[in-house]
């Protein structure tokens, strides 16, 4: 979502520039994180990681689905639940939506992603209380 270039600006990002079925939850889950980063609430890798992980992530797209959209946009299709996990995780929330045996046998869908807001928040709050005991 964002020019490795310019990861550290926090300047500029793009939101929903990819091939997905779960279009709702990718558009939700990027907005939250887009928010985060341009309030610099968002911890940031140096900048050899964000191209290392920038190569591998569009080099997988191309191989991935050599037959898809991999050459021109990513393309994760097939691949959406994984990315939703790697934004929450940037984001300190849980990625996996479902209790017990519901994580393996019940598909995701929008409503699994119910109240990340609240939990965004809670998080948040919780960062801005640890800062000020230790202060």
């Amino acid at each position: 979502m964002i020019p490795p270039s310019l990861l550290h600006d926090r300047s500029i990002a793009f939101s929903g520039a990819m091939y997905c079925l779960g279009a709702f939850p990718l558009t939700y889950i990027q907005s939250l994180w887009i928010a985060s980063y341009f309030s610099s609430s968002l911890p940031l890798p140096n900048n050899d990681k964000a191209i290392e992980e920038t190569y591998r992530d569009t080099q997988y797209c191309v191989m991935r689905s050599a037959a898809g959209y991999g050459r021109v946009a990513p393309d994760l299709v097939f691949d959406s639940l994984p990315y939703f996990d790697v934004l929450l995780r940037d984001l300190g929330l849980e990625g996996k939506r479902k209790s017990g045996l519901g994580e393996v046998w019940k598909g995701y869908g929008p409503e699994d992603y119910r109240g990340l807001v609240g939990e965004l928040m809670d998080r948040n709050k919780g960062e801005e209380m640890e800062g000020k005991k230790s202060v």
